[in-house]
């Protein structure tokens, strides 16, 4: 079920039992209107910002965390989650809207072959293609965050840890890249 509410001046879109869920532009606090050029790399930053956050907060748990099967499912759901941000936030960069980058979804493969494409690294890293086929599945499943059974076998955490903090360098070098800065 699906049907549009305006409220003044601004229309909000009804789902899931009577939700109301406001545009993205509204949650935002920008109008439709905002400059088309600035909003992708401000999109872009918000995004690799979150995935920063992510991403640290694996390291902490990796370094305080015994070696466990009991945190390795909140400690790879926060890898691959700062994985499919910072990804997000490449594909931002390359100027993809909210609404694309929403479709894509959990699939970290997917999100990847996007970002390749469009330029975010300049070789394939042997790495990333091993971390991000091992953590797709299970992320695009959730399985790191509701109880399920299955035989996946968790990747060396240590190495999956530098693998997430090199592409995160990565993607924080081609967002922030002066030679393609245009704002913000």
């Amino acid at each position: 079920m699906r049907e549009a509410i305006r409220t003044g001046s601004r229309r909000y879109t009804s789902d899931f039992l009577g939700w109301l869920h406001p545009p993205i532009c509204h949650l935002q606090g920008m109008s439709v209107s905002a400059p088309a050029r600035s909003y992708p790399n401000r999109r872009a930053r918000e995004y690799l910002s979150m995935a920063a956050s992510y991403g640290d907060a694996a390291k902490v748990v990796s370094e305080h965390a015994p070696e466990s099967q009991a945190i390795e499912r909140p400690l790879f759901q926060l890898i691959a989650h700062a994985l499919e941000l910072s990804l997000k936030a490449a594909l931002s960069h390359q100027g993809r809207d909210e609404e694309w980058l929403m479709m894509m979804g959990h699939s970290l493969e997917r999100c990847y072959a996007q970002a390749l494409r469009g330029g975010l690294y300049s070789a394939r890293d042997r790495t990333m293609d091993m971390l991000i086929e091992a953590l797709d599945q299970p992320h695009a499943l959730q399985l790191f965050r509701y109880p399920q059974s299955s035989s996946w076998t968790a990747p060396d955490r240590n190495a999956a840890i530098q693998a997430m903090a090199g592409h995160l360098g990565l993607v924080r070098s081609y967002i922030y890249d002066p030679a393609q800065d245009d704002c913000c």
